[in-house]
């Protein structure tokens, strides 16, 4: 795994790592994991900077959105990351709505 870790921390992150929900292969079907995870990615990349958890595949798998329309339905429900009390969904509206705002109180 790395050069980094001794051989009992090295089992440590495997064992971790396969105890993740959301496996390729193992919980998703590969052909499905493989357009979901591209779908998800384009949403996630964006707003997080990285692709999606395990656990965020094991969701959309588990609510059957497997298509790409109902992986942004599912992000858009989601807490934004820079704006927790707000949904991905309406985030531009927000976003709009702040500008404005700090504009108006200058």
């Amino acid at each position: 795994m790395s050069q980094f870790l001794t051989p009992q921390e090295e089992a440590q992150a495997k064992s971790w790592l396969n105890s993740q929900p959301g496996q390729r292969g193992r919980d998703i079907p590969t052909q499905f994991y493989d357009q979901m995870y591209h779908a998800a990615s384009g949403i996630t990349v964006p707003l997080w900077g990285r692709p999606p958890s395990y656990g965020q595949m094991q969701k959309l798998w588990d609510e059957k959105a497997t298509t790409p329309e109902k992986i942004k339905n599912m992000y858009d429900q989601m807490p934004h990351p820079k704006a927790p009390n707000v949904k991905v969904g309406d985030y531009g509206d927000y976003q709009q709505a702040l500008q404005v705002f700090n504009e108006h109180s200058k």
